[in-house]
């Protein structure tokens, strides 16, 4: 045929499995040859031929005319895939043009099918591909460097604000605020580096509070024992030497005055003792609503011509908390609010939940805190009663009890109008 060939046969046999003849035929490659030049993929240079397990062609090669069928065709492609291997390499072809080829041996047919084309056309488009890259790479810097020269610009005032403020923060001005209203990157810096000084503030008045504690526990301690036995002494003489007197000797009236200092001493070292003898909280779970109700049961003799109205939530979740202390909040607030409103009034009591918390708030009608002194009224020993009335340490030991529950206290208040005292405790968190 002057082609190459694949000759078929197949056995034929009788009823009784006896081989009777053979069925055989020859198959030209002619059609073969034509779908392996359609090179599905592949472009100008591009092949797909067959070698047999002898080193010669099976198809037609396209690239090269006047081929030898007969002769041998050794190639690093070749001669893997003859001893039944496949895979893909860079490797020289029949005609010694470096190729990209791919190749696979075919156990059913004893052939090995080839797919090769040119380094140079493959690598045509990626190195078109380079250029094209390094070009745009080029313009892109260039467009790069016009931005950064511009932003360097409108970046160079926030950072200077944002230096300033670092200075200024360094020396302790914890209320100094960047005004920087974009929203960008430096415009988020500038909002964080305002909370941040916001926190700092915040944590500095802690660990003055914290530090005010300290000290004011170990003074208290020392002074109340100091003070305690002298006190008791001059009470004891004061109270002998009125027994002595007549009931119209005018000296007696001195010694009643005396008494009545020593009195107001007395409170104010037992109040001493009691903040220094503060004992580290035993936390367990408190219903709130349920100690309040038994902290107004013991206060209600102070509560003479006040309208109580109490507001609970449904379902409250208990706290963890330490009952004997939070109760000595609630009792230091609810007594400052019946001091206020001594001529009578309305007492409101709301608890809720509120987000991760429970909120405990006290409104009262009475006559109002001052502006001016809402600041103070968690400062040791600031009170606005009349002398002998009050020591001043009843809200500062509640702030203490409730940073220690990590809550939080607030007060709002207006003259005449009345004053309000929202607490919050965190629930369903351990401490």
């Amino acid at each position: 045929m002057g082609r190459p060939v694949i000759t078929i046969a197949t056995p034929i046999n009788d009823e009784n499995e006896k081989l009777v003849g053979v069925l055989s035929g020859r198959f030209n490659l002619d059609k073969m040859d034509k779908i392996m030049e359609e090179r599905t993929g592949l472009k100008e240079t591009g092949e797909t031929y067959l070698i047999n397990k002898y080193y010669r062609y099976a198809s037609d090669p396209r690239l090269v005319a006047g081929v030898p069928i007969k002769k041998e065709i050794h190639t690093k492609g070749i001669d893997d895939c003859a001893l039944k291997n496949e895979g893909a390499g860079l490797y020289n072809n029949y005609d010694n043009i470096p190729v990209i080829g791919s190749y696979k041996w075919m156990e059913e047919t004893q052939l090995c099918i080839l797919a090769e084309i040119s380094q140079a056309e493959a690598f045509e488009s990626i190195n078109r591909f380079r250029n094209i890259v390094v070009t745009m790479t080029i313009i892109i810097a260039f467009f790069l460097i016009a931005f950064v020269v511009f932003i360097s610009h409108s970046l160079i005032d926030p950072i200077n604000q944002l230096v300033e403020g670092t200075e200024r923060i360094g020396k302790g001005d914890l209320k100094y605020k960047i005004n920087i209203q974009s929203k960008d990157e430096i415009g988020k810096l500038a909002e964080s580096f305002n909370k941040m000084t916001t926190n700092l503030e915040k944590s500095q008045k802690q660990i003055i509070q914290s530090e005010k504690l300290a000290s004011l526990g170990r003074l208290a301690a020392g002074v109340a024992h100091e003070i305690n036995t002298p006190l008791t002494n001059i009470s004891n003489s004061a109270q002998i030497l009125m027994r002595k007197m007549d009931e119209d000797d005018p000296k007696k009236e001195r010694l009643e005055v005396i008494e009545e200092n020593i009195d107001v001493a007395t409170k104010i070292v037992r109040g001493l003792l009691e903040f220094a003898r503060q004992p580290k909280p035993k936390f367990e779970d408190v219903e709130i609503d349920e100690l309040l109700t038994r902290t107004l049961k013991m206060l209600k003799y102070q509560f003479k011509n006040i309208k109580i109205d109490v507001n609970l939530d449904i379902d409250l979740p208990s706290i963890l908390g330490d009952p004997g202390q939070l109760q000595q909040v609630f009792i230091n607030i609810l007594s400052n609010s019946c001091q206020a409103m001594q001529d009578g009034g309305e007492l409101s009591i709301f608890i809720r939940k509120s987000e991760a918390f429970v909120e405990i708030e006290v409104k009262d009608t009475g006559h109002g805190i001052p502006k001016e002194n809402i600041s103070k009224i968690f400062d040791p020993f600031f009170t606005s009663r009349e002398y002998g009335e009050g020591t001043g340490l009843g809200l500062f030991i509640s702030l203490g009890i409730i940073e220690k529950h990590n809550g939080r206290i607030d007060v709002k208040s207006k003259i005449g109008k009345g004053t309000t005292v929202i607490i919050k405790l965190p629930m369903g968190k351990k401490i």
